[in-house]
């Protein structure tokens, strides 16, 4: 005949109670900074067209301070405004055909300004410039153009990642609105429940 132990009854008991009793574990927590780009900001290959085109871009910069890797992914972001309106997120498969009318004609871009920087490309930067092949009839667009903006585009753009404890990983956050720059200013970009204010 078997016997019950009411020690070993005792330690299941507690070790289930334990158990149930429980927090979840939290996921790590990630330092987050944000600041809206300006034409002025962006890199020399990157198509500042974005910024008149009905978007703005704001360069994110993640890090883990934690012990324990943390995941990332960037459907966990959203931007509010002032009055906690949601802006919403663009991604390179909008943004891209609102750029085409930038590239048509026989003209490398809107006269010549292909880069993002202040000064007229170079003859060789020219040549590597995302836009229309010379000599072809106004209107038409090579055919590889929007391929290689929407390339472009995703480069830049932050992407989903494990971050280990001390890593950091910064890239843009493509947004649907017509202001850029100071012009967000004070608008909160949350990362599930943390928020982090646009200087």
């Amino acid at each position: 005949m078997n016997t019950i132990n009411p020690f070993r009854l005792l330690q299941s008991s507690l070790l289930l109670s334990v158990v149930l009793t429980a927090s979840p574990l939290q996921p790590a927590e990630l330092e987050i900074e944000a600041v809206s780009l300006s034409k002025s900001d962006l890199p020399r290959d990157f198509p500042f067209q974005v910024l008149t085109s009905g978007f703005a871009i704001l360069k994110v910069t993640l890090k883990n301070p934690s012990q324990d890797t943390a995941s990332f992914d960037p459907d966990q972001l959203s931007l509010r405004t002032r009055g906690r309106k949601r802006v919403k997120r663009a991604l390179p498969t909008d943004i891209t055909p609102k750029l085409m009318r930038f590239y048509r004609g026989t003209q490398r871009g809107v006269r010549g300004e292909v880069y993002s920087g202040r000064r007229r490309p170079y003859p060789g930067e020219m040549e590597r410039a995302p836009t229309v092949e010379p000599g072809r009839s106004p209107g038409p667009v090579a055919a590889d153009t929007a391929t290689r903006l929407r390339s472009i585009l995703e480069q830049y753009e932050l992407q989903p990642t494990n971050l280990e404890p001390g890593a950091s990983v910064e890239g843009y956050f493509y947004l649907k609105s017509k202001k850029h720059g100071r012009k967000l200013s004070g608008y909160q970009l949350h990362l599930d429940r943390q928020t982090t204010a646009i200087p």
